[in-house]
Formats: C-alpha cells, structure tokens, sequence
C-alpha cells in the first residue's frame, strides 16, 4: 500500500510524494559493519553528505567549517579557540548542559578580536534548510581522545544524525 507524503501545502496547492515501501527481507545474518554501511548509503540518498573523521583535529576542523559557513563569518584563530574552549567543550559542562545549550538556547555570544561582540548560531530554527546535514564516520584510528566528544576506539563507528551530531561533539 503507497503512502502519501505532504511536502508543502498553501491554501491553494499541495505537493505531495508517494512513498512505495521496498518489500525484502533478509533471512541471512547482517554484520553490524553491514547494517552501518547500508545506513549511511540511505542518509546519503537522502541528502545528507558523508563525511570520514580519522582525527580530533578533523572533527573539530569540520565544526569550525560549518559554523563559519551557517554564520556567514570566519572566526580567527583566537576567536575560535576561545570559542570552542569557552561555548562548545567547556569543561565545567555536562552532558545535560551541553544538549540544552543545543536545543534551547542555541545562539551563542561570541566575543570577537576587536572587543566587539558577535551572535553565533549553533543551529538555525528559524530556517531549518540552512543547516547541513553530515553524515560522520569515526573509524579506522587507534583512539581519538577529544574532550568534546568523548572515547572512542578502534574499529568503532559512530553514526549520527543532525542533532544528535552536535551534542555528540559538544559532549
């Protein structure tokens, strides 16, 4: 039975998608490097970019890149060292902490170079189209120990979708 998808609707038009479930099963076992493979396959179909972090410095790297391009503003050296010690892994934060400065209060104040201060957006809202969607991959590395994120280890693969993304990195 197709289902019926509503993309967009105004009081004169709807657009909508039909959605044909693919109907396989699979009697055989699915190793989980298989299952992770074929999920990533499926986000990128939908959109999302893939994206392999071997290293701290790459995934750190890779939020400096996206915060820049969703805020129109390159940050210094400096500023964003501070930044990230001050707003992204403050080590005074908890998990807790850190998911509600994501969900609720996701603007953040950055005090720039000249003294002057500037509002960052960690996530847009209001326009939700502006943000990019990652699909990130940590694997193939013997330990990556980031105060941000966390442990993780060899052989390990971590797959995270938007939200949960940011609060993996900012936890």
């Amino acid at each position: 039975m197709p289902y019926f998808n509503i993309v967009a609707e105004t009081n004169e038009n709807t657009v909508v998608t039909e959605y044909e479930p693919v109907k396989r099963r699979s009697d055989q076992y699915q190793s989980e490097a298989a299952l992770e493979k074929e999920f990533i396959r499926l986000l990128c179909e939908q959109g999302y970019t893939y994206l392999p972090i071997h290293t701290e410095e790459d995934l750190v790297s890779n939020l400096r890149r996206q915060l820049e391009t969703l805020n129109n503003y390159s940050f210094s050296d400096s500023e964003w060292d501070r930044f990230f010690s001050d707003i992204v892994a403050n080590k005074n934060e908890g998990i807790v902490e850190k998911t509600r400065k994501i969900q609720e209060d996701n603007v953040q104040v950055l005090k720039r170079d000249d003294g002057m201060t500037k509002n960052i957006t960690l996530i847009d809202r209001k326009n939700v189209h502006n943000n990019s969607l990652q699909v990130i991959e940590y694997s193939g590395v013997k330990s990556i120990t980031c105060p941000a994120i966390g442990n993780h280890h060899s052989g390990q693969t971590e797959i995270s979708i938007p939200e949960m993304e940011i609060t993996n990195i900012l936890s």
